[in-house]
């Protein structure tokens, strides 16, 4: 296994995650055709969570996030690590409640979500029941089938695109989506350093380019095809949009095949962030292990009694809640880290600074 492509493609999943009936409807309600602008400027400015992320990553790389948080926080590491495991945990009962919500509404509108959320259930205690080992490739395996189910869409909607549909320019960026692409897109890549390997910081700054990138243009074709109008009133556009891919040419609802990249990120995201959460825990082994995968199913089940309920405390308070969350943790991290290497700094090489 090339260590390096596996945990690209794990970054690269890990950045596109909520980016399905989360950032893009709060992009397209904000900025409307402007969304392409605020997602450049998101992406300039995600640099410096990058940054930080492959900072706390070249710190003893060896090392997991469980293990820097004991050597970093000796008298406060479990306090910090249950503050980190809610956050996540609940971040991750989203992200898996909006993947029942896709099926049930797009595909299987009678199924309740519990059953929905079973299925998925069974493939992810498979895969945390492996070693760490697994979960690389197994995204590596669902990237190449990801890109390909990409490259298909794009080539039967590049011909319906329509310039039109960006005009008239609004000439106005409004902060808002661009705190929920850094916050939903760019942060869940923290979660890399749950996998200790000298690999994943160069892995990092290239998943998430290229991750943005194909958010981009998968952007730029939801707009350009269905229109801000059209954008707006679909609950998810993004599946929507593959309606219009060789359509009245190639066998009725082929969009059901297409999306399905949608779901490989989802599920990916929801794998990596339950290893990681059961790591900081110690519920590795046994039945440990399906505490927080059997609770998320669950949670996620009953989490909203309609969309309008989520659809308002997404767009009201976890767009700041989110990257706030992940910022405390990053900065904490990044101080501590700051402070050891420079409490290690030999004293002659102060001195000869001082003269200097």
């Amino acid at each position: 296994m090339n260590k390096k492509l596996a945990y690209t493609t794990i970054s690269y999943f890990l950045c596109r995650t909520l980016f399905i009936g989360i950032t893009f409807s709060i992009l397209i309600k904000e900025a409307k055709q402007d969304s392409w602008i605020s997602v450049l400027l998101a992406f300039i400015l995600g640099f410096i969570p990058i940054f930080l992320i492959q900072y706390i990553a070249s710190y003893k790389p060896t090392l997991s996030l469980k293990d820097k948080y004991q050597e970093l926080f000796p008298y406060t590491n479990k306090l910090l690590i249950l503050f980190t495991v809610i956050g996540i945990f609940l971040l991750t009962t989203l992200s898996f409640w909006n993947l029942c919500n896709l099926i049930t509404s797009q595909f299987l509108n009678k199924t309740p979500k519990i059953v929905v959320g079973i299925s998925f259930l069974i493939p992810i205690l498979l895969i945390l029941s492996k070693n760490e080992k697994v979960i690389p490739r197994v995204s590596t395996i669902l990237f190449y089938l990801s890109f390909f189910l990409f490259i298909i869409s794009f080539c039967g909607l590049v011909f319906q695109f329509e310039l039109d549909n960006f005009t008239p320019s609004m000439l106005y960026f409004p902060i808002k989506p661009i705190i929920a692409y850094i916050g939903f897109q760019i942060f869940p890549i923290f979660l890399i350093l749950f996998f200790p390997n000298s690999e994943i910081q160069n892995s990092i700054k290239k998943g998430y380019i290229l991750s943005s990138i194909i958010l981009f243009i998968q952007i730029l074709l939801i707009i350009g095809v269905l229109g801000v109008e059209l954008a707006t009133i679909y609950q998810y556009p993004e599946f929507h949009i593959l309606k219009r891919a060789y359509q009245g040419v190639l066998t009725y609802r082929l969009e059901n095949a297409l999306s399905i990249q949608w779901i490989f990120d989802i599920f990916i995201y929801c794998v990596v962030s339950l290893k990681g959460c059961n790591q900081l825990l110690h519920f590795e082994k046994g039945i440990k292990m399906s505490f927080l995968p059997i609770g998320m199913t669950f949670l996620s089940a009953h989490l909203f009694k309609d969309n309008i309920i989520a659809n308002t405390l997404i767009n009201k308070y976890l767009y700041y809640l989110v990257p706030l969350f992940f910022t405390i943790i990053i900065l904490l991290l990044v101080f501590k880290i700051f402070m050891k290497k420079r409490s290690k700094t030999p004293i002659y090489s102060k001195v000869e600074n001082k003269e200097k």
